[in-house]
């Protein structure tokens, strides 16, 4: 994805601006954003943590001039002390944590993703469970004991290689304990399963199915509770969903939902676990509530948009509660933390914001600090302009918000070119992070005499509708 914004990039300026040098960069004084520094640039996300509570699993990521994105897998403490690069297979994806310290996650073997326990440290094996068509995602059980594998329960197609057959994939829930045995799949008729979450005891599964896309115009969510004895329906949605969470102690689940017919969902919905008619907790929500996470400890995370800004919310019996925020930025993703019911109660945050690329932070003192620091020695020889938070409101009534860029060299008593990209949802807003698009144009541009509209251009002004 990178790569092809990388490309896109420069042929949109060779057509618009021939003659202007975006790949160089000056040496000595800072210099304009260029792509060189965009393949470069490197960015951190915090995907888990170790059981004990003391050290972050994140992900490294940058562009290569060419071929596909770098990837690199890190550990370090909550200081951001001590941190050591893993030596994992390319083709390993760790989604986290066994309860005895090891990396779990999909291995791509012969052209299928399957499970694989790897060990972190020398000298000790690779377990590689397979199944017949690969796997999808693996979640671990809160108590340690079990994996809940998302995978197709069809037999793999034998002629795949010499035909394509065009329908809907089968998505079913295959259960076995850490060790790889005792396997067996759960509520086998669910087979459009879409996401899952393990019950606080881990005596059962969340299962959202959603419609599969062939065949169906709309979006239709079913909400079931899964066990070894078989499928309980919980509740009906008749729009799009995201997440699944349980509160109370196991007693309601909780997701993001709308009553609108969008794909976007945009308020937190619950239900008893025992089953009956979904309730939007949140109708008076002034943002756009996307997804929910439960924690082994019983917290359920919302990722809330308020304008341009995301922020992590905490949700429980019916309340709603602003609880992180990155000044000047977003958080990034809903929080890592340890899967395990019995492991400390710490979380790590992915940030970013205009003049950082993401990184890593975790709480202190009340607050959240930044412990790791990729991409800050290639801006700090990048001249970047100053970047606002706009407000108004449109002759109508609807309060607006947006994200004006200004070049590094602004001055307010000249005129400069004004370069508008409405974007107002709602599948997708922007957001106060590292942009690239805007930065390209303002960096190098004193005068402009075109404008663009649409999503993905670059643009000096990014409106936002505020929704309620």
């Amino acid at each position: 994805m990178q790569k092809m914004q990388s490309f896109l990039l420069r042929v949109l300026f060779c057509l618009i601006l021939p003659g202007i040098a975006f790949c160089q960069s000056s040496s000595g004084q800072k210099h304009p954003l260029t792509f060189d520094d965009y393949v470069a640039l490197r960015r951190a996300q915090a995907r888990s943590v170790s059981p004990d509570g003391k050290s972050i699993l994140y992900l490294v990521a940058y562009g290569a001039a060419k071929g596909p994105e770098k990837q690199e897998w890190w550990l370090t403490d909550f200081s951001g002390d001590h941190a050591q690069k893993l030596d994992l297979p390319e083709t390993f994806h760790p989604a986290g944590f066994t309860k005895e310290g090891a990396l779990y996650g999909g291995y791509d073997v012969d052209k299928l993703q399957q499970l694989a326990i790897i060990p972190i440290g020398e000298g000790k094996p690779t377990r590689i469970i397979a199944l017949s068509s690969g796997i999808k995602s693996v979640a671990i059980a809160p108590d340690g004991v079990r994996f809940a594998l998302l995978a197709d329960p069809r037999t793999k197609d034998p002629l795949s290689d010499v035909h394509t057959i065009v329908e809907n994939d089968q998505t079913s829930l295959y259960v076995m304990n850490v060790n790889g045995g005792d396997g067996g799949w759960w509520c086998p008729s669910l087979t459009d399963i879409a996401e899952i979450s393990w019950a606080p005891d881990a005596s059962q599964v969340a299962v959202v199915m959603q419609t599969p896309k062939i065949g169906h115009h709309e979006v239709h969510t079913s909400i079931y509770a899964c066990s070894a004895s078989g499928a309980r329906k919980v509740t009906e949605v008749p729009n799009a969903t995201s997440g699944i969470a349980w509160d109370k102690g196991g007693r309601d689940l909780v997701f993001a939902s709308t009553n609108t017919p969008v794909l976007t969902p945009e308020h937190v919905w619950s239900v008893p676990v025992a089953g009956g008619q979904a309730v939007d907790r949140t109708p008076q929500l002034e943002g756009t509530a996307t997804n929910v996470l439960s924690g082994p400890q019983g917290t359920v995370w919302v990722e809330v948009h308020r304008g341009v800004v995301t922020e992590i919310d905490s949700y429980h019996d019916g309340k709603l509660t602003s609880s992180y925020r990155w000044p000047g930025g977003v958080l990034s993703a809903l929080p890592a933390f340890p899967a395990f019911s019995s492991s400390p109660d710490v979380q790590a945050f992915s940030v970013l914001d205009p003049q950082h690329a993401e990184n890593v932070a975790v709480l202190d003192g009340g607050n959240l600090k930044r412990i790791t620091h990729e991409g800050d020695s290639i801006l700090a020889n990048v001249a970047l302009g100053e970047v606002r938070v706009v407000h108004w409101t449109s002759k109508e009534g609807t309060r607006l918000e947006g994200i004006a860029t200004f070049p590094p060299n602004y001055t307010p008593n000249k005129k400069w070119p004004f370069l508008v990209m409405p974007h107002g949802g709602p599948e997708a807003n922007d957001e106060l992070t590292f942009s690239l698009f805007p930065r390209f144009p303002v960096s190098r541009i004193d005068r402009l005499r075109f404008r663009f509209s649409g999503g993905h251009l670059p643009a000096l002004w990014r409106p936002r509708l505020s929704r309620r």
